[in-house]
């Protein structure tokens, strides 16, 4: 059986496996517009579309997504772990949920903020990390990686799957909110207000130190969570995955 990826064979399934906050909404539509059936949604159709987005609220996307179930359902089948920076994922994720906590019969995933739940973030998308790049350490032609803070990441993503590029950005969270949590709010204020930024600014930042770590521009694995065997494996193994991203090694 051949199972090497092929982007106009159905049965080639693209799963992105990052989080919520990764551009999962311009992904999707980037897809649609190559006219290939996309699904961004957190319940996955696995045999209706061939492109799927969206872990939605999670801590730990294995548990729902089980990645290495669906290479053995689909070995054609590619991954991509769509990233960013810790601290840009953390904002925005925070930013997000305020809008939607705030909105009258919407979850409260995510709302209101504190110390707590942000290390319960950074600590559970660490251990997912690490847990994936080992699996697929062992199968490096089934998975790349995509950090969204590079500028040019929807180029290579096209390049890579060979789709027709098109230059959209969409669902970006700015201080009145994203594509999502816009069309829900109704209020008088349309930006958050500066005492809850500086609840989530303080909440990130005590997180941070509590867990000791000392950079949070990372968009993979944090050093002083990471065991150091693990850490040099994954980085040492990194360039057997395509990726476009830039990374030191750092010792902790």
């Amino acid at each position: 059986m051949n199972n090497e990826f092929n982007i106009n064979n159905f049965e080639s399934k693209v799963f992105f496996v990052g989080y919520n906050k990764t551009a999962t909404t311009t992904i999707h539509k980037l897809f649609a517009k190559n006219k290939i059936k996309s699904l961004h949604s957190r319940r996955w159709g696995l045999k209706n579309f061939q492109i799927f987005s969206d872990t939605g609220d999670i801590l730990n996307p294995k548990v729902k997504y089980d990645y290495e179930s669906y290479l053995k359902l689909y070995p054609q089948s590619l991954y991509i772990l769509n990233t960013r920076s810790l601290d840009g994922w953390l904002y925005s994720r925070c930013r997000h949920y305020y809008w939607r906590g705030t909105h009258p019969g919407k979850p409260d995933f995510g709302y209101p903020v504190d110390r707590d739940m942000i290390k319960l973030w950074i600590e559970n998308r660490n251990k997912y990390y690490v847990d994936l790049l080992l699996y697929f350490l062992e199968h490096p032609s089934k998975l790349a990686i995509i950090d969204i803070d590079d500028d040019y990441w929807i180029r290579f993503l096209c390049d890579f799957l060979d789709l027709e590029y098109h230059n959209i950005w969409v669902n970006k969270s700015e201080a009145d909110g994203d594509l999502y949590t816009r069309q829900w709010k109704k209020r008088e204020s349309h930006e958050i207000s500066p005492d809850y930024l500086n609840l989530i600014q303080e909440s990130i930042e005590g997180a941070y130190r509590d867990l000791n770590i000392k950079d949070c521009t990372s968009s993979l694995l944090i050093s002083s969570l990471t065991d150091n065997n693990d850490y040099r494996k994954i980085y040492e193994g990194l360039n057997t995955f395509k990726n476009n991203i830039s990374v030191k090694l750092m010792t902790t």
